[in-house]
């Protein structure tokens, strides 16, 4: 999902310069760098001087140690755009201090920048910071706001889908549907668009 993010904010304009990649292994780094023309570096407290907002894209088990490895190289006015599932702002609050966190779900479709995003902020994210969590965002599709709670019941946007789920595979847990996370009166299914015209010829329907 970071590498998609990094592609939709290029599509929206961002400078290549603007944007440095971190990967974990040497081979994905050069194929990042293949993809987008970003620097990307192994280390990833290399990237953070001088930043704005420093996206999280990693999976959940993996939070703890990347938050180890650029606690020291954080600095006052840094804005932390999480996109690891299921992990609360509080984690992040917890091993770095008092930094402004949001805490963002994008789905699938935000690879080819037909997503929608759910968004919420932490502790100590202000009207600002969530005004540019929503900027950096919306380069993949539009962002609804949330409270942060909300975020970790957002495990099916309808109704159908929900006792699908429940009938199909046998899911025990609760699945709690929020209807407000694609509002109908404000977001309209894009007719055409990129990711049409990325993946379909002119005419032709994507399922």
């Amino acid at each position: 999902m970071g590498e998609a993010l990094a592609m939709g904010l290029l599509e929206a304009g961002w400078a290549h310069s603007d944007i440095d990649l971190a990967a974990r292994r040497v081979e994905r780094a050069r194929r990042v760098e293949a993809g987008t023309s970003c620097r990307c570096v192994l280390e990833p407290a290399e990237i953070l001087a001088g930043k704005d907002v420093v996206v999280v894209a990693v999976k959940p088990r993996d939070v703890h140690h990347l938050l180890a490895q650029i606690n020291p190289a954080v600095e006052a006015g840094h804005l932390f755009l999480s996109l690891a599932a299921g992990v609360p702002t509080s984690v992040f609050e917890k091993a770095l201090g008092e930094v402004a966190v949001v805490r963002a779900m994008p789905n699938t479709p935000a690879i080819v920048r037909q997503g929608i995003s759910g968004m919420a902020g932490g502790a100590f994210a202000s009207a600002d910071d969530l005004d540019l969590a929503e900027q950096v965002l919306s380069a993949v599709g539009p962002v609804s706001r949330l409270e942060e709670h909300l975020l970790d019941a957002v495990t099916a946007v309808s109704e159908w889908l929900r006792g699908s789920t429940l009938e199909k595979l046998g899911v025990t847990n609760r699945i709690e549907v929020v209807p407000n996370f694609i509002v109908p009166e404000r977001y309209e299914r894009a007719r055409t668009g990129p990711g049409a015209r990325r993946w379909a010829k002119p005419g032709e329907k994507i399922l």
